[in-house]
């Protein structure tokens, strides 16, 4: 027995020399709000032992750039056990890496290379948690987003950029639950990486049991493989406060399980509102149990402001900081900020054609991670890939690298947040800005109707309710056009536009149907197979007249989307209500609304980013 004590003492002291032998960092760093570098070595050779210091529980990252095959193991000084870390090869970082969420703490690592190779560099960073929601989601225009349904797809653009996937397991709104393969679930797992539910609240609670039972048979709570649960959400409202009561009470039970001990439950909220004790309640239960508040920081396209960061309302922004710690103490130091990825219908955020959104979501996550009153950031989110096409699911997770891995104050984007290429892009100035080619006399003109643009499927929105009105006629075809200028030759770009059926407009009896129209753009290259045209019935409508009888499904409406390379700084738009110059293709006399005219940067996937084919 003594002599068994004495060599776990031996086997102690000799891993505790050999850990305060080990070769030090380089000092700890701040590089933002998001990162702080944790070491930073250069030609490191195999076996050689690296000390750092994890500042708080989270997730650290760890690069390795070498030719050859990485493995390594981590381990606590005072702790035996010892863990692998699994590297992925990042193509495009040309890096090796990992990541793993760990405790505060001091802890050393040991790399392995072949006998003699040593790694260029070695970088340990702590980073925040980022989320991805959602794991291969559903669409309401799946069209936008069928590749990033892909595992493929999600391999090479989002899964080195992410530490967390959100996944639906149960059904919600009509729409089927998205569980990943076995092979999938336990590959994500074996990376050190997590998986985290997601459902609605209790939205009718009776009791505290009833609700307790809900989310037991809801979510995968004693599911060990994962790691969490988003709630989706809690809103102050008048006469929700009993039902939220319930909610959290009925939470707390969950989390009080001994099933659940080390999972975390991660509360949607909108802001910060102290008026209502009970909704105070969702503050003191995310951070008495260590989680966090999923905040619903969703950013409006507002006309340009003098800096990037004045879009933002700083004042109020400052406000919302110190609320949330009246909300409950600590609250400020656990938000999982959640930004809104909406680009397609019928939920957009998307909501101006004169101004590139990308740049929105870059300098909203900038905000973040450069301003001191965010100096405690611990996560980041979006809501949701229904609503992304693969574009904009690229930029999201090439903005989460930027920041959140990189640790980079700069912005990513150097794209002007006023497009340049169109002028009276929603015809809010009528037809100023563009050639008519009328059919007959008469056969085009300017339209408005109020909350047309919500009726479309822009989110909160008092603009898009200007349009142009094309009538079929059986003689030649109505041609809108207009020059599009300041295109960068080579460059990738995208053209949107939105189409309805007037008359619906009126009688509110709206059929789906594909509009008989054709779009032109004579002076770029249209990418072959990258064209979409596409039917989509906007259920915000329903809460709009003459939409909102129980018999109506609500407006159906068309959305246009091409892909094109720029040949010279200038081409030409032409938007028709013929199929083409021989037939009409549609009814005649069919009256459509034409608005959102939009032509913007591409963000291209390298290997499409090539300029030698600008001529």
């Amino acid at each position: 027995m003594h002599k068994a004590l004495l060599l776990c003492f031996a086997l102690w002291v000799l891993g505790l020399s050999s850990f305060c032998s080990a070769v030090p960092p380089e000092t700890t760093k701040v590089l933002n709000n998001f990162v702080t570098e944790l070491a930073r070595l250069k030609n490191v050779s195999s076996g050689q032992t690296v000390n750092f210091t994890n500042p708080r529980e989270g997730w650290i990252h760890i690069a390795v750039k070498s030719s050859n095959a990485v493995t390594a193991s981590f381990s606590m000084p005072e702790k035996m056990r010892r863990e692998a870390i699994v590297f992925q090869y990042n193509e495009a970082a040309a890096t090796s890496e990992a990541m793993k969420y760990l405790p505060a703490g001091d802890y050393r690592l040991d790399l392995a290379l072949p006998s003699g190779a040593a790694a260029e560099t070695l970088l340990i960073r702590a980073i925040p948690e980022i989320f991805y929601n959602g794991y291969c989601r559903e669409s309401p225009l799946h069209e936008c987003n069928n590749a990033a349904r892909d595992w493929a797809f999600l391999e090479k653009y989002v899964n080195p950029n992410i530490n967390t996937f959100v996944v639906r397991r149960s059904y919600r709104d009509g729409r089927p639950a998205n569980k990943p393969s076995d092979k999938v679930f336990n590959e994500w797992l074996r990376r050190g990486k997590h998986w985290v539910d997601e459902a609605p609240i209790d939205r009718h609670p009776k009791d505290v049991e009833q609700t307790y039972h809900y989310y037991l048979s809801t979510l995968a709570m004693d599911d060990p493989g994962y790691s969490g649960y988003l709630v989706d959400e809690f809103v102050p409202r008048k006469g929700t406060m009993e039902k939220y009561r319930i909610n959290i009470e009925a939470l707390q039970r969950v989390a009080n399980r001994p099933k659940f001990a080390g999972k975390k439950i991660y509360p949607y909220v909108v802001t910060p509102n102290a008026k209502y004790d009970d909704y105070k309640m969702v503050g003191k239960f995310a951070v008495d149990n260590r989680s966090m508040l999923a905040w619903e920081w969703y950013c409006k396209e507002e006309p340009p402001a003098k800096t990037s960061w004045d879009c933002f309302h700083l004042d109020l922004q400052a406000d919302y900081m110190k609320q949330w710690n009246l909300f409950h103490p600590g609250a400020e130091d656990s938000l999982l900020f959640t930004f809104a990825g909406w680009n397609v219908p019928d939920c957009c955020g998307d909501v101006n054609p004169q101004l590139n959104y990308k740049v929105l979501l870059d300098w909203q996550v900038n905000l973040i991670a450069n301003h001191p009153m965010y100096r405690k950031a611990r996560g980041v989110n979006f809501w949701s890939s229904s609503y992304m096409d693969e574009e904009l699911i690229r930029w999201m997770c090439r903005l989460f690298r930027h920041y959140c891995i990189e640790g980079n104050k700069g912005l990513l984007s150097t794209d002007p947040y006023v497009l340049p290429h169109l002028v009276n892009a929603d015809c809010e100035q009528g037809t100023e800005g563009w050639d008519l080619r009328m059919a007959e006399p008469g056969t085009i003109r300017a339209g408005t109707l109020k909350d047309f643009g919500k009726i479309e499927g822009r989110y909160e929105v008092d603009n898009g309710d200007h349009f142009l009105v094309a009538r079929r006629s059986r003689q030649r075809p109505n041609t809108i056009a207009q020059t599009i200028k300041n295109l960068t030759p080579g460059r990738l770009y995208t053209f949107r536009m939105y189409s309805a059926d007037y008359g619906d407009l009126s009688t509110g009896d709206s059929e789906q149907q594909m509009h008989a129209v054709s779009i032109s753009l004579p002076g770029v290259r249209i990418l072959p197979g990258r064209e979409l045209h596409s039917s989509y019935v906007s259920r915000g409508s329903k809460k709009i007249k003459p939409f909102d009888s129980q018999k109506s499904d609500g407006c159906w409406l068309n959305y246009y989307w091409i892909l094109f390379r720029a040949k010279s700084e200038t081409a030409t738009l032409r938007v028709s209500d013929w199929v083409d110059p021989q037939r009409p293709g549609g009814e005649i006399g069919q009256e459509l609304t034409f608005n959102f005219f939009q032509v913007e940067p591409y963000f291209a996937p390298e290997e499409m980013d090539d300029r030698r084919y600008a001529r």
